[in-house]
This record gives structure tokens, C-alpha cells and sequence, in this order.
């Protein structure tokens, strides 16, 4: 009887084919990270093992009610029977969804890149997982489709029947079709549930991402407007710090100058700019008067 604690991880007994002498032998049979490897009893696990084939590229078919063949690229193959059809399904269900994260592996392994920064890994961490689980959310879907289509047709023949013998053996198809649709309908309710609780942990995690970038971006445009006031004001005091005096002080006490400044304000057009709140009005004039200082300071030099 075969044992699973997890969807792609299986555990059983199996029989395989091993040659024309010794036919069908009973096998220990293991499913663990996309591998299926195989022993000769339970115990031979802790020591040795008999074969193992890779599921990455492998292909999975039946030919009959109870039998599993697995190729892998024609380097290997194992030609395995089931003890019964539920157990063979068993089987089948866990070597698909193995096989798919398998070949999810494989693909990260050969697309991997040099290390980026933590918070860009970890998203793509949480895009491939997601993703995964979607999979095997497809893969199931896929397998009740056909175990429902199986069961509708085997209905249809039971309805068809009118011979008592026929009809109990079409009860005894139904009960085993309608077995294999529960297993399946299971695995996907399953498998919904975890991408369910997945994707709920994962969206936490993304709306405390959104949050913090929200309260860094607060942060960085209350950094920049007293950037923007520190500046003003430094401005400001180098402005009246040329000459150690206020620059009205300096206008007023150069009669040129203020004749100049004067006839300037009177033409002048448009009007400065004002500026931030918390600035005085003069500083308008201070600004357009410093213009004026340096305009004269440069004729004073030239002549």
C-alpha cells in the first residue's frame, strides 16, 4: 500500500519488470524531489539503491489498467505494475505533479544568475512559488476532467444495460471510476487550498512591501522640502553677509547705487517671483538689489 505525506512525494510497493527470467519483482518504490528510486525492500533504503530515474524529462503512459512506464530521453525506463487501478492512479497523480515541479527545477537551475539584491530575489522566490502551485492546480484539472469523462461514459453504458449480469459489472466500473474522481476532486481541493493560503500569506507580505515604500518615499519628500528651506536660508545669509551688512543698508548708503535700484524697480516687469512661505517680502528687493550691487561692482572695476 502506498504512502504520501505530500502531492509529489510518494512511497510504495510496485512491481517491476527486471528481465525474461525473473519477470514482474516486488520493489520498495520512492518519490522524493522529481526522483524515483527504487530498493528491494524497506530496509535496503538506509544502505542501497537500485536505480533511480529523473522525472524532469521523463514521460509518463499506461497501457493497461494497472501498469506505469516511465521513459526518460530512451537512456531509461521502468516498466512498472500497480497492485490495483486506485493505487496505479495514486501513482500516476503523484509522478505528474513530480514531474512538473521537477522540470520547474531544473529550469530555475539552468536560468539561475549571479545573486541580485534580497528584496528582488525574494519576489521572484514568491512569482515562481506562486506559480508552481498554479501548475499543479492545471494538472489536476486536467486529471478530473478525464476521470469525469471516464465516469459519464461508464454511466451511460450502465444506463444502456438491461442484462442483470452486465449491469453489476458496469456497478463495479462506476464504483471505480466514481473512486478514481474522488481521489482526483481531493488532490484538487488540496491543491487549492494551498494556493489559497499561499497566495493570502504572500499578499501580507506584498501590502507591508507597499507600505514601507510608501513611508521611505514620506520620508524622502520631507528630506527634500527642508533640503529646499536650508537652502533658501543659506542663500539668504550669504546675500547679506557680503559686506557684513544688510543689503538695504548697503543701497541705502550708496547713492548711485540706490539711483540705480530705484529706476531698475520702477522698469522692471514681471515682478519677482515669490518666495517660500515664512520668507519676508523684503528679500524680494534683497535679491534684486544684490543683482544690481554685483552689476555695479563690475562697471566700479572695469572703469
Amino acid at each position: 500500500m502506498a504512502e504520501a505525506k505530500h502531492q509529489s512525494n510518494y512511497k510504495g510497493w510496485l512491481y517491476k519488470w527486471t528481465n525474461y527470467i525473473k519477470g514482474n519483482q516486488k520493489r520498495w518504490f520512492v518519490l522524493q524531489n522529481g526522483l524515483l528510486s527504487y530498493y528491494r525492500n524497506q530496509a535496503e533504503m538506509a544502505h542501497t539503491c537500485r536505480g533511480t530515474i529523473n522525472l524532469a524529462n521523463a514521460t509518463i503512459q499506461t497501457e493497461d489498467a494497472l501498469s506505469i512506464v516511465i521513459r526518460n530521453g530512451g537512456a531509461q525506463t521502468f516498466y512498472l505494475k500497480a497492485t490495483s487501478e486506485v493505487d496505479r492512479q495514486k501513482w500516476i497523480m503523484a509522478l505528474e505533479l513530480a514531474k512538473t515541479e521537477a522540470k520547474k527545477m531544473a529550469d530555475a537551475e539552468s536560468d539561475e544568475e549571479e545573486s541580485q539584491q534580497p528584496d528582488k530575489a525574494e519576489l521572484n522566490m514568491m512569482l515562481h512559488t506562486l506559480s508552481a502551485k498554479l501548475e499543479d492546480l492545471s494538472t489536476c484539472n486536467d486529471l478530473i476532467a478525464r476521470h469525469g469523462h471516464a465516469l459519464t461514459k461508464t454511466l451511460s453504458e450502465l444506463e444502456s444495460t438491461h442484462a442483470p449480469a452486465e449491469a453489476a459489472s458496469s456497478m463495479k466500473a462506476v464504483q471505480e471510476r466514481a473512486t478514481l474522481f474522488r481521489i482526483t476532486s481531493t488532490a484538487m481541493i488540496n491543491a487549492c487550498n494551498e494556493f489559497y493560503e499561499l497566495s493570502q500569506s504572500q499578499g501580507r507580505r506584498w501590502q507591508r512591501a507597499i507600505q514601507h515604500g510608501h513611508e521611505q518615499r514620506l520620508k524622502l519628500e520631507e528630506m527634500v522640502e527642508q533640503l529646499a528651506k536650508n537652502v533658501v536660508s543659506l542663500e539668504k545669509k550669504a546675500r547679506m553677509s557680503i559686506t557684513g551688512q544688510p543689503i538695504k543698508e548697503i543701497v541705502d548708503s550708496t547713492p548711485a547705487l540706490r539711483s540705480a535700484v530705484t529706476v531698475l524697480l520702477r522698469v522692471r516687469a514681471p515682478p519677482p517671483a515669490p518666495w517660500p512661505d515664512g520668507e519676508p517680502e523684503s528679500l524680494s528687493y534683497d535679491h534684486f538689489a544684490v543683482d544690481c550691487l554685483f552689476i555695479f561692482r563690475s562697471i566700479v572695476v572695469a572703469n
